[in-house]
């Protein structure tokens, strides 16, 4: 977990805060788990080969991405209460979340 927490925040941007800041959903099968960043960012990882989450496949294997997409999207449509789920995070909280991740320092 440390390596994944190191290795993004070399990567600190606009990218972090929008990821931060958008509803995240993921769906995982055995071997690979994509990540859905409020239907704008999407990540696919090989668990078992990267289990840090460290290389984004979704290039390489596009086929498996399209799968996994249709799968949380159609999850996602059919899911009840879904306003409840995503205000789980108010205001106050994702300004709070914006300075943090501003104030890091390296």
């Amino acid at each position: 977990m440390l390596n994944r927490i190191n290795y993004h925040r070399k990567q600190i941007d606009d990218s972090l805060i929008k990821k931060l800041l958008n509803h995240i959903y993921f769906v995982r099968t055995d071997n690979y788990k994509l990540i859905s960043y409020g239907n704008k960012i999407y990540e696919l990882f090989d668990i078992l080969n990267d289990p840090n989450e460290m290389v984004n496949l979704i290039k390489i294997k596009s086929k498996i991405y399209e799968e996994l997409k249709l799968i949380l999207q159609t999850f996602l449509k059919n899911i009840k209460d879904k306003e409840k789920i995503t205000k789980l995070v108010d205001i106050n909280e994702k300004n709070l979340i914006k300075k943090a991740v501003k104030n890091i320092t390296f």
